[in-house]
């Protein structure tokens, strides 16, 4: 599975992203203006244990919002 980035009604990026609580964390993040990761806060989006889990509950969230793929 390839990693898939989206692009939210407000026009920034959100991908799968290794989290700061080490490297077997991955989190759904988008970047801002200065650089930096932030965590999109949602039930439906919680921090997993792999990348591949993360991406299958970002591509359902992504789906329910309409986003589109980048």
């Amino acid at each position: 599975m390839s990693p898939t980035a989206y692009r939210r009604e407000d026009g920034r990026t959100v991908r799968v992203v290794p989290g700061l609580w080490g490297s077997n964390v991955w989190i759904a993040a988008y970047t801002s203006s200065h650089g930096g990761s932030h965590r999109i806060k949602s039930k439906r989006l919680p921090p997993c244990q792999s990348a591949e889990e993360m991406q299958r509950l970002l591509d359902q969230y992504a789906a329910s919002k309409g986003w589109a793929q980048q």
